[in-house]
C-alpha cells in the first residue's frame, strides 16, 4: 500500500465542506440564478460553473462509528460480542488526528501493522521534533491490534498513560508528539443476539394420566392416554368391572382432599402462568425500550459528528429520526435549531457567490449583509455561524472590488479637473476598504501633483491690501464684523466691499429661510448667485462659501429625491450629482446614487429579457440605464454595448 503521512500525506481530510441541504431535507427550493447570469459583456446568458462551493448531499456509513460512537456499537451487544467475533480477527484499522496538527485527517490501513515516525521509511510520517524516527508501532497480535513504543524519546501514550506494549480497542485514543490519534477497528462484527438465542418456554394442556396408563409407563409401554381423569375403582375391563358395587357419595373418602389438590393445583398453574407472561411482557417491554435508547443515542452522535464538519443536510435527517424515537431529546432539539440556522446562513453565502461570480459586487453586499454582523466589530450576530470564515472571504472580495470601481471613478473626475469629487470618491473607497493601493496612489498624486495652469489664463484676482482684514473676517462668517472694518479701513475699494457684503448678508437670510422651509426650488434657484457673489469678495474660500454650497446641496438632493420618487431616474442622478459636486461628502445623495446603482441594474435585467420580443422597450429601458448611472458602471457600459449593437 502507498505511503501516507505527515503533511505530506494525501489522505482525505474530515473536514472538507461536501455537503448543505440534504435530498431528505430540504429547507425550500434554492436561488435559480441561471436567468439572471450575464456574460461580462452583456450579449447572453453565462453558464453555471462548479466551482466547489455548491453543497452535495454526501452519503454517511452508518457502519463506521467514531469514539463514543464505537463505544456504543460495543456496548449495543456487549453480553454477545465474544462469541460471534470472526474468527480471523480485525482485517484493519482507521487513525483519525482528534487533536494537534492535521486536524481531522484520517487513515485507513488494512495490513496487520502499521509504523509512525518521523523517518519517511513509516506508513505514518510526522514531521514535528517531538516525534523520533522510529518512534511506534500498531500491529495485529492475534485477535486484537498493540500498540508498542518503539523506545522514542518523548514516549507513546493509550488515554493519557505512558505505555511500552498495550492492546488496544476501538475509540482509545494514542498520543504521538503533538498529535492525538484516535483508533477504530475496521471490519468489526455486526451487532447480533444470535451467540445466545433465548428459548421461551412453551406451555400447554396439562397431561392427566390414569392408574392404568401410569402402570403401563412404568413397565415401560409407550402408549399413554392423555386427558383421562383417574377412577377411584382401580383398573377395569373393556366390558365391564370386576369389584362388587358400592354405594357412590360425593363425600367419598379422599375425594374432598382430590378436589382441593386440583383447584389449588390449577390456581398455581394460572398464577405461574401470569407470572411467566408478566415476565415475558417486561422483558420485551425492557428490550425493546432499551433499544429505542440505542438508536436515538447512535443517531444523535452520528449527527453530531456531520455537524462538526459541517454537513447540517444530512445531520438534519439524523436530527429528525432522534426526535421521532425521543421526542424530549433537549440536545437534539438544540442542535436541530443549530443546524438549520446554519442551512439558513449557507443559502445566503451560496446566493452571493453567484452574485459574485457575475460581478454584481453591491447586490452580494446586500445580500451578505444579514449575516455579516459580528465579523467586523459591529452589532453582536445572532449565533457564532461556521461559515465565518466563507462570508469573511466574500466580503474582502466585495469590497475591494467596489472600491476599485470607486477609484476608477476618481480617476476620471481628477482628469477632468473635478479634485473635490475624485477626494471625496477616494475617502469612500478608503472607508470601504483600507489599505488599498490604487486608492493611496492616487490620493497622494492628487495632493501633490498639480495641474499646470493654461497659458492664457487669466490673472487671478487678489485682495486689495486695506480690505485684507476685512475679507478675513468675512471668511470666518463674521459680516458685521468685516462692513464695520471696510468702513474704518476707507478707500477707494471700500464702498464697492461694503455694498457686496450687506448684500450678502441679505442673500444668506433669504437662502437661511428657504433651506428652513425646505423650499428646494428657491435654493437651487438662489444658490449660485449667492456663490458668485462670494467669490467676487472671498475670491472663493471660507466658511460662508462652505455654508452656501451645504444650503445647495441640501436643494440638488431634495429635487434628487423627488426626481427618484416620480420615476425620472435620469433627472434624479444629474441632480445628485450636482449636489455631490457642490458639497463632496454629502452622504444623502451618495446613498441615492446607490440606489439609483442597483435600480439600474433591476431596469438592465427587466430590458435584457425582453430583448427578443421587444427590442423598443429594451431600447427604452437600456436609454435609461446609460442616464441614471456613471461610464464605469458595468450596467451601463453593458447596455451602450447592446445599443450600439441594435441601431442605437
Amino acid at each position: 500500500m502507498p505511503r501516507s503521512g505527515g503533511t505530506r500525506s494525501k489522505a482525505k481530510t474530515a473536514g472538507r465542506n461536501t455537503t448543505g441541504h440534504s435530498k431528505a431535507y430540504s429547507r425550500g427550493d434554492s436561488l435559480d440564478p441561471a436567468g439572471a447570469l450575464m456574460e461580462p459583456d452583456g450579449t447572453g446568458i453565462a453558464e453555471i460553473e462548479e466551482d466547489g462551493f455548491h453543497q452535495r448531499t454526501a452519503l454517511f456509513d452508518k457502519g463506521e462509528l467514531l469514539g463514543e460512537l464505537a463505544e456504543l456499537a460495543a456496548e449495543k451487544v456487549a453480553d454477545t460480542r465474544a462469541a460471534v467475533e470472526v474468527e480471523d480477527g480485525p482485517r484493519g484499522c482507521r487513525l483519525i488526528v482528534v487533536a494537534g496538527p492535521d486536524l481531522g485527517t484520517e487513515w485507513s490501513f488494512k495490513q496487520p501493522e502499521v509504523t509512525i515516525g518521523r523517518s519517511a521509511e513509516n506508513d505514518l510520517d510526522f514531521t514535528d521534533i517531538a516525534v523520533s524516527r522510529n518512534h511506534a508501532r500498531i500491529a495485529r497480535e492475534g485477535n486484537s491490534f498493540f500498540l508498542t513504543d518503539l523506545g522514542s524519546d518523548n514516549g507513546t501514550f493509550l488515554n493519557g498513560v505512558r505505555i511500552e506494549h498495550e492492546a488496544l480497542s476501538s475509540g482509545d485514543e494514542v498520543i504521538v508528539g503533538a498529535r492525538t490519534l484516535r483508533f477504530v477497528e475496521l471490519n468489526e462484527a455486526p451487532p447480533t443476539n444470535a451467540a445466545h438465542p433465548v428459548v421461551e418456554p412453551e406451555f400447554g394442556d396439562p397431561v392427566v394420566v390414569s392408574q392404568a396408563n401410569a402402570q403401563a409407563l412404568r413397565a415401560g409401554n409407550s402408549q399413554i392416554d392423555v386427558n383421562v381423569v383417574p377412577s377411584e375403582d382401580g383398573p377395569a375391563e373393556e366390558g365391564g368391572s370386576d369389584a362388587p358395587d358400592a354405594p357412590k357419595s360425593p363425600f367419598a373418602k379422599g375425594a374432598v382432599m382430590k378436589l382441593v389438590a386440583f383447584a389449588v393445583g390449577g390456581l398455581a398453574i394460572l398464577g405461574g402462568l401470569g407470572f411467566l407472561g408478566y415476565e415475558v411482557y417486561s422483558r420485551v417491554t425492557s428490550e425493546r425500550e432499551r433499544e429505542i435508547e440505542i438508536h436515538a443515542r447512535t443517531y444523535f452522535l452520528q449527527a453530531v459528528e456531520l455537524v462538526r464538519v459541517r454537513r447540517f443536510g444530512d445531520a438534519l435527517v439524523l436530527l429528525e429520526s432522534t426526535l421521532m424515537l425521543r421526542p424530549e431529546h433537549a440536545r437534539a432539539k438544540d442542535y436541530q435549531a443549530h443546524a438549520v440556522k446554519e442551512l439558513d446562513v449557507w443559502t445566503t453565502v451560496d446566493a452571493a457567490q453567484s452574485l459574485v461570480a457575475e460581478r454584481r459586487w453591491d447586490e452580494a453586499l446586500v445580500k451578505l449583509e444579514p449575516v455579516t454582523r459580528g465579523l467586523e466589530g459591529g452589532s453582536t450576530a445572532p449565533f457564532e455561524t461556521a461559515w465565518a470564515p466563507e462570508i469573511a472571504a466574500l466580503l474582502a472580495l466585495c469590497k475591494k472590488a467596489v472600491a476599485e470601481a470607486q477609484i476608477e471613478e476618481a480617476r476620471q473626475a481628477y482628469e477632468a479637473n473635478e479634485r473635490d469629487l475624485a477626494m471625496d470618491l477616494v475617502a469612500r473607497a478608503l472607508g470601504d476598504y483600507p489599505g488599498l493601493s490604487s486608492a493611496l496612489a492616487l490620493r497622494e498624486r492628487i495632493q501633490n501633483d498639480a495641474k499646470p495652469v493654461p497659458k492664457a489664463a487669466p490673472e487671478k484676482p487678489k485682495t486689495p491690501p486695506e480690505m485684507e482684514h476685512a475679507v478675513s473676517l468675512y471668511k470666518s462668517d463674521r459680516i458685521p464684523a468685516a462692513i464695520d472694518a471696510a468702513e474704518a479701513a476707507g478707500g477707494p475699494n471700500a464702498v464697492k466691499y461694503i455694498e457686496r457684503m450687506r448684500a450678502m448678508m441679505k442673500t444668506l437670510d433669504d437662502l437661511g429661510a428657504a433651506h428652513r422651509q425646505k423650499a428646494a426650488a428657491d435654493v437651487v434657484r438662489m444658490s449660485p448667485k449667492a456663490l458668485d457673489l462670494d467669490a467676487s469678495i472671498a475670491l472663493g474660500s471660507g466658511e460662508v462659501r462652505a455654508r452656501i454650497k451645504e444650503y445647495y446641496a441640501d436643494g440638488l438632493y431634495l429635487k434628487g429625491s423627488e426626481a427618484y420618487q416620480d420615476g425620472d431616474f435620469g433627472k434624479s442622478f444629474d441632480l445628485l450629482n450636482q449636489a455631490l459636486r457642490a458639497a463632496p461628502g454629502h452622504k444623502l445623495s451618495a446613498n441615492y446614487i446607490t440606489d439609483l446603482q442597483r435600480k439600474a441594474a433591476e431596469i438592465y435585467y427587466q430590458g435584457y429579457g425582453i430583448k427578443e420580443s421587444n427590442p423598443a422597450e429594451t431600447r427604452r429601458m437600456f436609454k435609461q440605464v446609460i442616464q441614471m448611472t456613471r461610464p464605469t458602471n458595468q450596467f451601463h457600459q453593458w447596455a451602450a454595448k447592446w445599443l450600439s449593437g441594435n441601431g442605437g
